[in-house]
């Protein structure tokens, strides 16, 4: 019970000049929990400064998909995704089983082409 809820350093991470320091964290995380889980309060008080659904992410972003949709012979896996992610950024697609994360992941890698009767539409830079 010990460390439980308290921040621990990282030990994979590489430790700072001072010999006992740790090396800084991103910017927006205090610590990791013994867990290995980052631990960023602005996550869970709803207070982060990103976007919201709808709103482009950036003006130059390194990765984009537009209207983004998936058709498996009749049946619409994925309608009108628009997606920006930046420089840095970390995404996580979650969501339940069959709400088509691994459809918008397998576009991103071409791989719905090789799948007979898979339509997709929109563009990918």
């Amino acid at each position: 019970m010990g460390n439980e809820g308290s921040i621990v350093q990282d030990p994979s991470r590489p430790r700072g000049t001072g010999g006992s320091e740790p090396a800084p964290l991103p910017s927006g995380v205090l610590g990791t929990k013994p867990s290995g889980r980052v631990h960023a309060p602005e996550l869970l008080s709803g207070e982060l400064s990103g976007n919201t659904v709808g709103e482009p992410a950036l003006a130059d972003p390194i990765f984009s998909c537009r209207s983004l949709s998936v058709h498996y012979g009749a049946i619409q896996a994925l309608r009108d995704v628009t997606l920006d992610v930046g420089r840095a950024q970390v995404l996580a697609c979650i969501g339940p089983s069959g709400c088509g994360k691994s459809t918008f992941l397998r576009c991103l890698n071409r791989m719905n082409d090789t799948i007979v009767g898979a339509r997709v539409t929109g563009t990918i830079l």
